[in-house]
């Protein structure tokens, strides 16, 4: 039986983490029932914020268990291990990496938030508000409005 390459194990990973971190995050069963015409929005980006935290658990809990596995004291060595100097390449990585994920999520708030304020009935709400010159947390006189206790 050949072994596989030493380059497709990690696009092998990389596959599997993916689609487990993509099942996960539409088959988790955290979300109750939708009660609202926005509850979509908000379950599509809990949805992507939970594939994106499953595939960085498996990640970190992968690399742990490899290390543990293979940087294991060997039965006989008592010496310390080799001193390495920081690796500003990897510095670099390990901290842009967190920034595309942190700018990425709030692009995708960005765009739900546009989306559940440009909704009719809040825009129909607010703007009677606007002319009758009454508070934002007033009543709506024959409105349903989409928030707790009919106000808007």
């Amino acid at each position: 039986m050949k072994q596989i390459p030493a380059s497709l194990l990690p696009l092998l990973t990389g596959v599997l983490i993916t689609l487990i971190s993509l099942w996960v995050g539409q088959h988790h069963g955290l979300l109750p029932e939708q009660a609202s015409e926005q509850a979509p929005l908000v379950d599509q980006f809990f949805n992507v914020m939970v594939t994106i935290a499953t595939a960085l658990f498996l990640v970190v809990q992968g690399a742990i268990v490899l290390f543990i596995i293979q940087f294991r004291r060997r039965a006989g060595d008592d010496t310390d291990g080799v001193a390495i100097k920081g690796s500003f390449p990897l510095e670099i990585l390990w901290t842009a990496i967190p920034a595309v994920i942190v700018i990425c999520r709030h692009y995708l708030n960005c765009f739900v938030q546009s989306a559940i304020h440009s909704h009719p009935v809040l825009n129909r709400c607010k703007s009677v508000l606007a002319l009758t010159n009454l508070p934002m947390n007033h009543p709506c006189p024959g409105m349903t409005c989409p928030t707790r206790s009919n106000a808007c």
